[in-house]
């Protein structure tokens, strides 16, 4: 029937194409079997039939399918069908970074340091399980209608602990505009050549353009080695010193100049979200090291261009004013352009021994009813067995013994498989150091780990108040976890108390704002006994929730000491004693006249101090000097 839907696999209804590249297409498909809808990657007809294409599709399933990340695109299956391709994904309903960059030309920099902070921990959690993604573009980043960042296409990943390589040393691969340096020459790579992608992608999302551009990938693989990258102030001066700095530190074109690791751009992502200082690099005065010498790619034998030996240089410039540059070889032009656009691929094609004895496929990534017919087909017997795992339900994660092993018919290969997303119960974590903390969720099998910071009346500052989802939960693994770190008791402002007010009246308006007050009395000329005349810390001041304040009260104003000269003794020890003072008394030899009498006192009548204080009588005695003391 004409209208028939296609279904690959006897599984998958193809809905609409979606996406178009030069190898392959992704469709919107309908899982019939679980009822969801996926994306499902083809590789183009004619690459069907090629075998290390094929190889190469094969090696893309194996290695994304080998990752779980909340911000990597799932790898749910992957097979032939007939001579058909096919790779079927997790699918993500909205748009790519590409997309974003095109409709609104560039993005505010606390949007591009959150879209290159998830990116970065896809990559990190990549380069974790050994492999670099080599293609890292905003074509390759989708962003989910709920705001969520996936990194797709691991098309020309390398697994860096593979033991069979899918690339040949000198090859080029990658898309010009994003790869680095390293890349453009052809040279080994590893997780610091998808900083400097990643580089190029912020640098874009900041700007609308990317560093370099060109006529052909030759000119702009020239520049990615040899050119300084303009900084990204110079094209759009609203961005950011700090944010301008991670993106400068990681376009450096000397590796060892870069962030070490994409956990450690993330990092610095993070502070300048938070409106931390970044750390970055060392920069020069222009923004980027020094460029490197452009070494050529290794041709392939027999594609009659230059050399292993043979220097590339920029095309020579017409004088006067123009860019200077010397000769270009034209046979190297050719082997870098053909290295550039096609890359050099080898693959390993499975052997036949006399012995009888065949190569054991690898079926690692098929569900297990693929996976056995294909053993089976071959005449191998088949054992299986369940375990879990982050990958989905039914699919093969291991096998012994392992693909391409000689082994001979009748012979049994044993299959793990998963049985569906593992749960663990989440670590407790309160009061622990925020490397402890991390360490055990990681340590329980939960890898994916989101910090948030919020003031504490009980957890000191740095340490875990808890997580989310709660300590003793059973959760699977793969779900994020939130971990709150405390920022310290939470700050009040000390309330503005008016002078004058009664200390009831202090005491609520403290403890209104989660503060105790404690009463000072204090004298005064000014403000009325028993009155508020002011708080320490003054009104306004910031202090930890729960602080003790200091209300000053007033006593009143200070007591004068009353004259007593000229009184006997007992009649001024009474009149002080009444004031409030204490009395000590000394006599000295006098006349007649003042015998008994108090001749002088200290401190003298009118002076002001406090009450309490001491007042010294001296007493006329006649010719005797005694001294006694009155209380």
């Amino acid at each position: 029937m004409p209208n028939e839907p296609r279904v690959i696999a006897d599984r998958y209804e193809i809905v609409e194409l979606i996406a178009r590249g030069g190898m392959s297409e992704v469709f919107l498909a309908q899982d019939r079997r679980l009822s969801r809808p996926v994306a499902i990657k083809i590789l183009a007809g004619e690459l069907s039939r090629d075998p290390s294409f094929v190889e190469r599709f094969r090696r893309e399933a194996q290695d994304a399918g080998n990752l779980s990340h909340a911000n990597i695109v799932s790898v749910f299956d992957w097979g032939q069908d007939g001579d058909t391709s096919f790779i079927v994904m997790e699918y993500i309903d909205g748009r790519s970074v590409r997309n974003l960059i095109d409709t609104r030309g560039h993005l505010d920099d606390i949007q591009v340091a959150g879209i290159g902070g998830e990116i970065a921990a896809a990559l990190s959690s990549a380069h974790a399980a050994g492999v670099v993604h080599r293609d890292i573009k905003p074509a390759n980043i989708l962003i989910s209608t709920s705001g969520k960042v996936k990194v797709t296409d691991f098309g020309i990943a390398h697994a860096s602990s593979a033991g069979t390589e899918l690339t040949r040393a000198g090859s080029v691969m990658g898309t010009a505009t994003y790869f680095s340096p390293e890349q453009a020459q052809g040279l080994a790579v590893d997780a610091r050549s998808d900083v400097y992608s990643l580089g190029i992608v912020l640098y874009e999302m900041s700007t609308g353009t990317p560093p370099f551009s060109g006529d052909n990938p030759v000119a702009i693989a020239y520049q990615q080695v040899q050119d300084v990258v303009p900084p990204p102030s110079t094209r759009n001066p609203a961005i950011a010193a700090g944010l301008e700095k991670i993106i400068l530190t990681a376009l450096e074109k000397n590796p060892d100049d870069r962030y070490a690791t994409a956990d450690d751009m993330r990092a610095d992502l993070l502070r300048f979200r938070r409106g931390d200082e970044v750390i970055g690099g060392v920069l020069t005065a222009t923004g980027v090291n020094v460029p490197t010498t452009l070494t050529p790619a290794v041709a392939a034998a027999g594609l009659g261009a230059a050399g292993a030996g043979a220097a590339v240089a920029r095309p020579r410039q017409a004088p006067r004013g123009r860019n200077r540059g010397t000769i270009i070889s034209i046979s190297a032009i050719i082997a870098v352009l053909i290295l550039v656009l096609g890359g050099l691929l080898i693959s390993r094609v499975g052997s036949q021994s006399s012995g009888g004895r065949i190569d054991v496929p690898d079926v690692t990534n098929l569900l297990e009813n693929a996976a056995k017919s294909k053993l089976e087909s071959l005449g191998f017997k088949v054992t299986s067995e369940q375990s879990s795992s982050t990958l989905p339900k039914g699919q093969v994660f291991a096998q012994d013994p392992e693909g391409g092993t000689l082994l001979a018919k009748g012979e049994s290969v044993n299959l793990r498989v998963s049985g569906g997303l593992g749960k663990e119960k989440v670590p407790p974590v309160e009061g622990k150091d925020l490397e402890t903390a991390r360490a055990d969720l990681n340590l329980a099998g939960f890898k994916s780990v989101e910090l948030k910071e919020e003031a504490s009346e009980t957890i000191a500052v740095g340490l875990a108040i808890r997580t989310t989802p709660a300590a003793g939960r059973s959760v699977v693994i793969t779900q994020p976890i939130t971990l709150f770190v405390s920022l310290g008791k939470p700050k009040v402002a000390v309330p503005q108390i008016a002078q004058g007010l009664t200390l009831s009246d202090a005491i609520t308006l403290l403890k209104e704002a989660g503060l105790t007050a404690q009463a000072v009395l204090q004298p005064s000329d000014t403000v009325a006994k028993d009155r508020v005349i002011a708080t320490d810390p003054p009104g306004g001041t910031e202090v930890d929730k729960g602080s003790v304040v200091k209300v000053l009260m007033s006593s009143g104003p200070e007591p004068k000491v009353p004259n007593v000269v000229g009184q006997t003794q007992a009649a001024a020890t009474s009149t002080l004693q009444a004031a409030g003072f204490n009395v000590t008394t000394t006599t000295i030899a006098s006349d007649a006249a003042s015998l008994g009498k108090v001749i002088s006192q200290t401190p003298t009548s009118g002076t002001a101090t406090t009450t309490g204080a001491t007042v010294t009588l001296t007493i006329g005695a006649g010719g005797i000097t005694t001294t006694s003391s009155t209380t």
